[in-house]
């Protein structure tokens, strides 16, 4: 179910950047498609290296962690990343918005580095403005409003 409702952000998601649909104004008022823009950043430009769809989702003086970096040094970073550990995938387990933010929790699966990350994005002119990337700590995600811990963190065993 989870891999299905992914599917279908990614088709309203990109259906919203194709069109232009979305500004900080649609991203405050519709919620729904916030999250589909980072579900679609997600899956097909971190997860399945779709450069060329990072060219119309994040800004060209995309800022990282309050530092200027631009889109050419974002994707640079990517490719490094996917180059290092081509196995890796991020696992959405929550997404939450806020007026023209949209916070989620990433979990990496199939590399070395299993510690969720809190992914928050700034929406400006239907592209990504602005992203952070965070360590994920309980007290954190409480406060930006997100589960208690990632959807894809087994049980405990019983001790």
């Amino acid at each position: 179910m989870r891999k299905r409702m992914a599917g279908l952000g990614i088709a309203i998601a990109a259906m919203g950047a194709a069109s232009g649909a979305w500004s900080t104004a649609s991203a405050q008022q519709n919620p729904e498609q916030s999250k589909a823009l980072f579900t679609l950043l997600i899956d097909r430009v971190f997860n399945a290296g779709d450069l060329a769809l990072a060219d119309g989702l994040v800004a060209r003086d995309v800022d990282d962690d309050g530092s200027p970096m631009g889109r050419e040094i974002f994707k640079a970073m990517l490719t490094a990343g996917r180059r290092q550990d081509p196995a890796r995938r991020l696992l959405v387990d929550d997404i939450v918005t806020q007026d023209d933010l949209v916070i989620g929790q990433v979990t990496p699966v199939g590399g070395p580095v299993s510690e969720s990350q809190v992914v928050i994005l700034r929406v400006r002119d239907s592209q990504v403005a602005e992203y952070w990337s965070l360590a994920y700590r309980p007290a954190l995600g409480r406060q930006l409003g997100l589960r208690a811990g990632p959807a894809t963190q087994p049980p405990a065993s019983a001790s």
